[in-house]
């Protein structure tokens, strides 16, 4: 790690000095009480035939990708992946030929609209980058290869893993750009990659350590050994080991010393705000979505009105702080949610 070098201060400097941390620790406590956001929330629609829309990515214009859920009806138990924009969930599964009676799940978004979708078929499944209603298959590699896509900038870079099959061996991290497939861990050492950024960061695993790719180089991440998430600012999101129940944990950039995060983390925006659930005696309806500001944690049940719904799960946040969850709503169905910042 970079250190961070430090000058000597005159003497007749030292009681400016420690006037300056005394005013600074005040200032810290104010803030440490202050009252944090309080969040609108919307529930979303679901396309037609759906039970409910699950949102579980939103880009900085508010778009979001997520799957629908069905109980009844010919799509009965067969999730299918949806896009939302401007009030309308689209059920895109249905732009996909042949492969509708089985189920697709969205993988990631980006601010450009463009977002990765898998879709089951009979024998095998298939990628697609769908913007603006329609899809484009998305290059996979001859037998007995297989890429697998995970994430997307908004540059249209993917990054992703290759596998051989049938075993499902992992092979290699890779990058997808400009029509070309590049592998980004050494030769022989087996790689994954678990997400990326604006500036082609990549986080994963390499040869059982948790590793960044970036620009030909590997860099050790050192206690993070599954790298999950990773802003524009390069800080590290992480679940804890061993167990994901542990809480996560959060590593900014050009900070040596991990922050533990007392719930399961999933998402982390470039203002460092971050989202996820703390599971209550391991239960999935007593989880609650919360958002971690400023070195503190809140429940988003605190941080809205009590009346409009309940918050189970929280997925993402955008750079306008705007979350997407899921939970119950008021009337008692279940629910996809967007929370607004009251600001």
């Amino acid at each position: 790690m970079e250190k961070i070098n430090t000058v000597e201060k005159p003497k007749v400097m030292k009681i400016w000095i420690l006037l300056t941390l005394a005013l600074a620790g005040l200032q810290t406590q104010i803030l440490t009480g202050a009252t944090p956001n309080r969040y609108t929330v919307v529930e979303l629609p679901a396309a037609a035939g759906a039970d409910f829309f699950v949102p579980r990515r939103i880009n900085n214009r508010g778009e979001m990708a997520g799957n629908l859920d069905f109980s009844t009806g010919p799509f009965k138990d067969n999730a299918h992946a949806a896009f939302y924009r401007q009030g309308v969930t689209v059920d895109v599964h249905l732009l996909a030929g042949g492969h509708t009676n089985l189920t697709s799940q969205f993988v990631d978004l980006n601010d450009r609209g463009q977002a990765i979708l898998f879709v089951e078929g009979d024998t095998d499944g298939r990628y697609f980058i769908y913007r603006n209603g329609k899809l484009k298959d998305l290059p996979q590699l001859p037998e007995p290869y297989y890429f697998e896509p995970v994430a997307l900038n908004n540059a249209g870079w993917v990054a992703g893993t290759i596998y051989v099959i049938p075993a499902n061996e992992v092979l290699q991290a890779v990058l997808y750009k400009r029509g070309a497939f590049r592998e980004l861990g050494l030769p022989g050492v087996a790689s994954e990659s678990a997400d990326i950024n604006d500036r082609g960061q990549i986080p994963g695993r390499h040869g059982g350590d948790g590793v960044i790719f970036s620009r030909n180089r590997i860099q050790d991440l050192g206690e993070i050994d599954s790298p999950m998430r990773i802003n524009n600012r390069g800080d590290i999101l992480a679940l804890a080991s061993p167990s994901p129940f542990d809480g996560g944990v959060v590593r900014f950039k050009n900070r040596e010393k991990l922050v533990r995060l007392p719930f399961q983390p999933s998402a982390i925006n470039d203002r460092r705000e971050i989202v996820g659930s703390m599971t209550v005696f391991d239960h999935d309806l007593n989880s609650h979505g919360v958002v971690h500001v400023g070195g503190i944690t809140y429940d988003l049940n605190d941080l809205i009105d009590p009346g409009v719904a309940k918050v189970i799960y929280a997925y993402d946040i955008n750079n306008r702080g705007q979350i997407v969850a899921w939970g119950r709503a008021s009337t008692g169905r279940w629910s996809g949610l967007l929370l607004t910042p009251d600001r």
